[in-house]
């Protein structure tokens, strides 16, 4: 077996050498993570400034002599990647969007480039990764809604929820609605629509893409929602295109209402998306138990008042 040097100096072979300055330039500058591995173990030998980056390591010592699938979010079992190693080195070029986890245990969505080099030095395999959406950026997107929705309460709650969901997702509609269960229809609490709010609205649960969230799971269709959905008016009516929704749970654990994101193109799902839009979800039923109370309680004093009146 070849001995590489890891991190110790540059690796001088071919194309691969730190002293040339286009080198450099292509290889420290690069807008995507770029990893030099072992061709027999895939055991990363050198790596980039945005590789570092990328998977939050301090340097390029917690990243030396790690296997390249131990930055998958799922990593593969032995056998296959015996067999892809053999693919790759059979001069085979690979190319897949996957997730990865970062050293600090962030889940990113990413693509994925690998093949074998020759240089006159001998063979690496070039390791590529380019992230498909920024976990940082969805972290502090995360940390301003918070904070912003921290200081509502109730329906003042929802309309500040809807238009931060709305611009933050980039999408053109964001709901909030109860479930009738009678009537199998969704009652719109807020729903936000290219700036505006659109009252009174509602749809049929049954001819929607709603109707796999009302049996608990976060749904999610990135595009074709006219042609899975044919029967669907808010679809017809809004020209929607894609969806994006979770439930929202009462007390009891049954599905009591519905947070939906909405597009008028096809939407790509950012990292975390489904834990973001559960974690307000959870927060919407929390509002509704309180408006709920809050209405149960008024209507009580009312009929004490009424009571009182009569005597």
């Amino acid at each position: 077996m070849r001995n590489y040097k890891l991190y110790t100096e540059p690796v001088q072979a071919g194309i691969v050498n730190g002293q040339d300055p286009l080198f450099r330039v292509i290889y420290d500058e690069s807008p995507e993570a770029i990893f030099f591995l072992h061709p027999d173990s895939f055991e990363i030998i050198d790596c980039n400034a945005k590789a570092l980056q990328l998977f939050q390591a301090q340097d390029k010592i917690e990243l030396a002599g790690r296997e390249s699938f131990s930055l998958y979010d799922s990593e593969p079992v032995e056998f296959s990647k015996n067999l892809f190693i053999d693919t790759i080195n059979k001069g085979m070029e690979h190319t897949q969007e996957l997730a990865f986890r970062s050293l600090k245990g962030n889940v990113f969505w990413g693509k994925t480039s690998i093949r074998k080099v020759d240089t006159i030095n001998g063979s690496l395999i070039v390791f590529r990764v380019r992230m498909v959406v920024d976990y940082l950026k969805t972290a502090e997107m995360l940390a301003s809604m918070i904070k912003h929705t921290s200081k509502v309460t109730g329906q003042d709650f929802f309309c500040v929820l809807t238009e931060l969901l709305s611009k933050s997702f980039g999408i053109s509609t964001a709901m909030v609605a109860r479930i009738d269960h009678k009537s199998k229809k969704a009652i719109s609490f807020h729903c936000w629509h290219k700036g505006l709010t659109l009252g009174n609205l509602s749809f049929d649960l049954e001819t929607s893409p709603s109707m796999n969230v009302l049996k608990g799971y976060t749904t999610f269709y990135p595009s074709n929602l006219h042609n899975m959905f044919p029967d669907d008016k808010m679809i017809r009516k809004l020209e929607l295109v894609s969806y994006l929704g979770a439930p929202i749970f009462d007390a009891a654990g049954e599905v009591h209402g519905l947070l939906i994101l909405m597009d008028e193109k096809t939407m790509e799902e950012i990292p975390n998306s489904r834990y973001i839009l559960s974690l307000f979800a959870s927060r919407c039923g929390a509002e509704f138990e309180r408006i709920e109370t809050e209405e149960s309680y008024r209507s009580r004093i009312r009929e004490l008042e009424g009571r009182i009146g009569r005597q």
